[in-house]
């Protein structure tokens, strides 16, 4: 039995929706919903800088790749003398000590660089540095394409055939920029805000403005969480949901590996909410045991679209297409789950196999995600941020 038997008519579809997905029971509810109410805000200053931050070019890097031993700013080797009187190795060293090696000890390499050297280069499409390493023989390696898909941002707005990157340095209001990895990313419709959550703190993404504004500790915006790792978070918009103008507030979900925590009325400027529940997830749940169900601990992102500009494949539940979906992907895999009918998951497909994803542009792995969010009739996936 769901949440929705025990709610007002009024209030059924748009609890419906959101917490069908996670096994949701009546259980869990205290009289009708009402929670711990909570209003707070980051560190209420808004960060005006639009310039995107440096892409970490060095001064001294080769772009090009045309360095060459004579450039005095890239070698790092010794200088050397003609002077055929000049010692050759330390007096105290035997010149047969195993540890001298003059192919890989820097101070006695006489080439370009020194082994190990790395210098980075020009951006690389579409999110990574050129880069490239000093080898043994002290002497250039060739340049790669490194980190070449850790985004910020993939974007796919409907009807776009291509997806748009963001990179983390191009995005504004850096001093409120995550710098530890994304665990979870959900919508603020009316706003046109998103809420990302690492493991430690949240950030408030002013997503047409591509400028971060607020941030502050994850515990003093969702205290219920404690020290959990989450794997999802999706918010509905209740006027979307009962198919009526856009409303003010959110409904949120945040999903760990065994528990769901939901939360109503999430207004995203003043960031208050109340909190609604915890229950365990997802055993007990039947949308989550069919063949086409996601573990929740293998979850990397999850959007969910209550405006069906683009529904992508064509299923069915029970006989009746489906009009609104949610989207749950994992490291190498994207499931497609009905939302409004059955709420079944419905459909299951590699990574890249899933239409979306398959367009250029798309990140070629789950792994590479720290959540995702719809907004504005366009798929936002967050990048995971590791190399932060």
């Amino acid at each position: 039995m769901t949440l929705a038997t025990y709610l007002p008519a009024s209030t059924r579809t748009r609890v419906w929706a959101p917490l069908a997905l996670l096994c949701v029971s009546a259980c869990f509810l205290d009289g009708g919903g009402s929670g711990s109410t909570y209003g707070i805000t980051g560190n209420g200053e808004t960060d005006a800088s639009t310039g995107a931050t440096s892409t970490g070019v060095s001064a001294s890097s080769d772009p090009a790749g045309t360095s060459t031993g004579d450039d005095s700013s890239t070698s790092a080797g010794p200088t050397t003398t003609n002077d055929p009187t000049a010692p050759t190795t330390d007096s105290t060293t035997d010149p047969t000590d195993p540890t001298t090696n003059p192919t890989t000890d820097p101070g006695a390499c006489p080439g370009e660089c020194s082994p190990g050297q790395v210098e980075e280069g020009a951006p690389c499409d579409p999110c990574g540095v050129e880069t490239r390493s000093c080898t043994d023989q002290c002497s250039w390696g060739a340049w790669s394409c490194e980190d070449a898909e850790r985004c910020a941002l993939w974007s796919l707005a409907n009807g776009a055939v291509t997806w748009t990157t963001t990179r983390w340095s191009e995005l504004g209001g850096q001093p409120d920029a995550p710098t530890t990895p994304i665990e979870a990313a959900f919508d603020a419709t009316a706003h046109q805000l998103a809420v990302v959550l690492t493991h430690e703190s949240f950030h408030v993404l002013d997503v047409p403005g591509q400028q971060w504004i607020d941030m502050g500790a994850r515990s003093s915006l969702f205290p219920q969480l404690g020290d959990a790792t989450l794997r999802a978070a999706y918010s509905t918009n209740p006027g979307l949901a009962e198919q009526a103008p856009v409303s003010a507030v959110e409904d949120v979900a945040l999903l760990s590996a065994d528990s769901v925590w939901a939360y109503t009325g999430f207004h995203a400027p003043t960031l208050g909410h109340n909190f609604l529940f915890q229950e365990p997830c997802c055993n007990e749940n039947a949308n989550w045991q069919v063949p086409e169900a996601p573990a929740p601990g293998d979850l990397r992102a999850y959007w969910l679209d209550l405006v069906g500009a683009d529904l992508w494949v064509d299923v069915q539940c029970d006989g009746t297409p489906f009009a609104f979906y949610g989207a749950a992907l994992t490291d190498t895999t994207a499931h497609v789950q009905d939302i409004g009918y059955c709420f079944d998951f419905l459909y299951e497909t590699g990574f890249s196999d899933y239409p979306p994803l398959a367009l250029p542009g798309a990140p070629s792995s789950g792994a590479l995600l720290g959540g995702a969010f719809y907004q504005g009739k366009a798929i936002f996936l967050v990048g995971a941020n590791t190399s932060s």
